[in-house]
């Protein structure tokens, strides 16, 4: 069954799973530890057949940095599993694994005790060359209140001209560089269950349904049941300090032959807006 993002957009607004205690907030090394590994490059496309509408010699450029900033990280740290980066919001970061989501939510890539953490996959998650995606790979990372760090600038994507012009990010694994194309960007409070690396068709059809109900815009895309999903997650300040609220950026891996173009986004003026509680 297809699931148009234009069409769930107003709809499934109840058909979220329950929220649990593991919906945490998440991390990476701080600012200072990966400003010397920032790339300026070009974004191009995941597969060799979904050509971008720069230069091959760009493409090439742009993936032989991003494999070397991998197998760089994961020379420094085993745990490395991948390397995102979505370039105007300045995400630039090497992924990291833990046996579970704790530790590199209290230390950095280097393994320093840290309020930044890291960027970490959910333990949960398989991202290896030798396993298929998961329906739904996660990763985490925090947002330190008045710092625009780590992934903080994911609320970039709140801003209409911002998610306009920036509609992809770009993961490189041992699968080779992946690209996902964001299909909603939204505030969610706990209950909303979005966090699950296995949904069965049914849950995915209400993880995707709830994500479109909340999006602060509507993007011109589809989401079929045999998409993979790319969820980023991070604190919001938004209703204050100690909420039950999340950021989160939602994206589809791009198919096979699909061209890495931009699509028309619409204010969506009946979002899903949290139900807000403080926390202890």
């Amino acid at each position: 069954m297809r699931i148009l993002a234009t069409a769930l957009a107003l709809i499934l607004l109840c058909g979220c799973a329950a929220g649990t205690s593991s919906q945490t907030a998440s991390s990476q090394e701080s600012s200072k530890e990966n400003s010397s590994q920032a790339v300026s490059s070009q974004p191009a496309s995941s597969q060799a057949s979904s050509q971008p509408e720069n230069s091959a010699t760009e493409r090439e450029t742009f993936v032989s940095e991003m494999e070397e900033l991998f197998v760089s990280s994961r020379k420094k740290n085993k745990d490395t599993v991948g390397y995102i980066q979505i370039p105007a919001a300045d995400i630039d970061f090497p992924v990291v694994q833990g046996k579970d989501n704790d530790y590199y939510l209290k230390h950095t890539f280097n393994h320093v005790r840290s309020m930044y953490g890291s960027i970490f996959l959910d333990f949960r998650n398989t991202l290896t060359a030798n396993d298929p995606l998961d329906p739904n790979t996660i990763i985490y990372g925090h947002n330190i209140l008045y710092q625009e760090v780590m992934f903080g600038r994911l609320e970039r994507f709140r801003k209409y001209d911002f998610a306009k012009e920036n509609q992809f990010v770009y993961l490189m694994t041992d699968q080779g560089l992946l690209v996902f194309r964001i299909f909603a960007a939204f505030i969610t409070d706990t209950d909303f269950y979005y966090i699950e690396p296995k949904p069965e068709t049914d849950v995915f059809e209400n993880l995707v349904g709830g994500a479109l109900a909340r999006s602060h815009f509507v993007y011109d895309t589809d989401i079929l049941p045999t998409d993979r999903l790319l969820t980023l997650q991070t604190c919001t300040f938004e209703y204050g300090y100690g909420t039950n609220t999340r950021y989160v950026v939602m994206a589809r891996l791009l198919r096979e032959g699909e061209r890495e173009t931009p699509v028309p986004i619409f204010h969506n003026t009946n979002r899903l807006k949290p139900t807000v509680q403080k926390v202890k």
